[in-house]
């Protein structure tokens, strides 16, 4: 709380009950983009790339003689020891009175007969302060901020089972990090006579060492900008990129600054190991800043070198070095991660790079570009409505199935996905195949709602060189426009500008080069449609008798 003694008046920083469309615009944007299986399996890699590093950093803190590989190799046998216990528990099946009272109950150590006294003590404190259960999956589906009375309303158990797997995942990462800080904590501190003082510094150091990787959603800790009704809507998916931008600007800064010997080793375990970490699982192109990188020296050498036949792409470029330079595999482990070389698509998923702002397609003009950014920065919800625009669109082109699926809820939208791809194929719009045939593998995963790599590859060139190819033709068209309006305003100079641009438009692309009689045609059919328009209004002359002028006649 906050006071004003002089008028002895009091505030509160508490976060307030946002009230019910909230809440429900936040189920709606969770069902839709993140109840497939495939969202969970990625929650329980992400959690890796993150939760390793900072244990290593736990590890080289604790220890200062310790080397890096062996605080990894330490670390990941207290990860695997804590997981082991976890799954051996298994999933069990809570029967009830009716249907409706049956629970599912996930891999986790609240069942677990393998925890001695003092890690049992401190299990029940982590989930008794809500360390365990207090996670992203219900902070994102609006779980986290229903009222009381709706626990045990029928939109609430649906919302729980829909986000059970996610939230399990979650769990499940939160539990291995909880209990592996502690165990380390713990063995540090063997040597202190008062037990209850070292198991209370460990308790709070492995609270620390969650919260710093697997984050702090509890509505306390969530940002005062994220507190609003509408900024909850908005920025429903924005608390993961916030906490994880944080993240790695406070470590990169605890590492290049003058800090403690202490906590520059651990940052920069935790800094470097996360982004290596990122670097296995999503390749170079995944790490955090590349799109920033390859921004920047795309503007660089298309703006400085003309005699290029087509725009230069960094990305596109790097990938084919990578794989010229190594071959296909290791090309593809170096760009794209250990997922995409096995043939999963887990790189688009758990990059680093782009978390606020994702990619757009290259080849949209600049309005189309900045309504799709907008559109993005204004959450899930609002990219829905724009799902139900496409989804007309495609309905009324003849695509119903495609129009279904998206607006399709995600765990039966990639179903759906899987069983066109089965029964013809990766095929565009227009029925031309991408990738003919797709194999048992691949439907399997396309089904959970991972791309198979080779697609997600496809796609990816397809756009980035149709991208280019658009590029080439407005800018040709540019130069037509140009020189037309330049002509019939009498403007020479501007005219005799564009006809410069042409003939170093025509050396860099000689194949779709703008030839003399392309020039003239294009000023004559300007000039034909000046002369024929009517109160600025031109009509295809076949259709000029089929719609009705009425207004027009009128108006004279």
């Amino acid at each position: 709380f906050k006071c004003d003694w002089s008028s002895d008046v009091c505030s509160s920083d508490l976060p307030v009950d946002v009230g019910t469309l909230p809440s429900v615009l936040s189920n709606i944007g969770f069902i839709w983009y993140l109840t497939a299986p495939a969202s969970a399996m990625v929650n329980v890699v992400g959690g890796m790339i993150i939760g390793l590093p900072t244990l290593v950093g736990q590890q080289v803190k604790l220890n200062p003689n310790m080397s890096y590989m062996k605080a990894t190799l330490k670390s990941l046998g207290e990860m695997k020891t804590v997981a082991a216990q976890i799954m051996r528990t298994g999933f069990q099946l809570e029967s009830g009175a009716r249907v409706k009272d049956y629970m599912l109950h996930f891999p986790s150590l609240t069942r677990s007969s393998e925890l001695n006294a003092v890690d049992q003590a401190a299990y029940r404190l982590f989930v008794a302060d809500g360390l365990i259960d207090i996670t992203a999956t219900y902070d994102q589906s609006g779980l986290a901020s229903a009222p009381t009375e709706s626990y045990t309303g029928t939109r609430h158990r649906i919302m729980q089972a829909l986000a059970g797997l996610f939230h399990n995942a979650e769990r499940f990462n939160r539990e291995v990090m909880a209990m592996s800080a502690f165990r380390a904590a713990m063995e540090k501190r063997k040597g202190y006579e008062d037990r209850r003082k070292a198991f209370a510094e460990s308790i709070a150091e492995a609270k620390d060492v969650t919260n710093r990787s697997m984050f702090d959603y509890s509505s306390m800790n969530k940002p005062r900008h994220f507190q609003h009704s509408v900024a909850r809507v908005v920025l429903q998916f924005k608390q993961f990129p916030q906490q994880m931008t944080g993240f790695l600007v406070q470590n990169f800064l605890n590492m290049v600054k003058d800090t403690p010997p202490a906590v520059k080793r651990e940052a920069t375990a935790r800094f470097v190991g996360t982004m290596g970490m990122a670097a296995i699982f999503s390749g170079v192109t995944g790490l955090w800043g590349f799109s920033t990188v390859a921004e920047i020296v795309n503007a660089v050498i298309n703006g400085m070198d003309d005699d290029r036949d087509e725009p230069f792409d960094f990305e596109l470029e790097f990938i084919n070095w990578a794989h010229e330079t190594f071959g296909d595999n290791v090309g593809t482990l170096i760009s794209r991660g250990a997922g995409n070389a096995v043939g999963v698509d887990l790189a688009s998923r758990v990059k680093l790079d782009g978390m606020w702002i994702p990619d757009q397609r290259n080849n949209q003009d600049e309005v189309e570009a900045w309504q799709s950014f907008i559109v993005s920065m204004l959450g899930p919800t609002v990219g829905l409505t724009v799902n139900v625009t496409q989804a007309m669109k495609l309905y009324n082109e003849g695509h119903t199935d495609r129009a279904i699926e998206m607006v399709s809820p995600a765990f039966v939208k990639q179903p759906l996905v899987a069983a066109r791809y089965a029964r013809e194929g990766v095929n565009t719009l227009a029925g031309d195949p991408l990738v003919s045939e797709v194999g048992p593998f691949d439907l399997f995963i396309q089904s959970l709602g991972l791309r198979p790599a080779d697609i997600a590859e496809r796609q990816y060139y397809n756009i980035t060189k149709k991208g280019q190819e658009q590029a080439i033709l407005k800018e040709r068209q540019n130069l037509l426009n140009l020189y037309g309006l330049s002509f019939m305003s009498n403007d020479y100079d501007g005219a005799q500008k564009a006809l410069d641009k042409m003939v170093k438009f025509n050396s860099k692309h000689p194949t779709v080069g703008i030839p003399v009689d392309s020039i003239n045609r294009s000023v004559r059919e300007r000039m034909t449609k000046s002369a024929l328009a009517d109160h600025g209004l031109y009509l295809d002359k076949r259709m000029r008798g089929l719609l009705n002028e009425t207004y027009l006649d009128n108006a004279d």
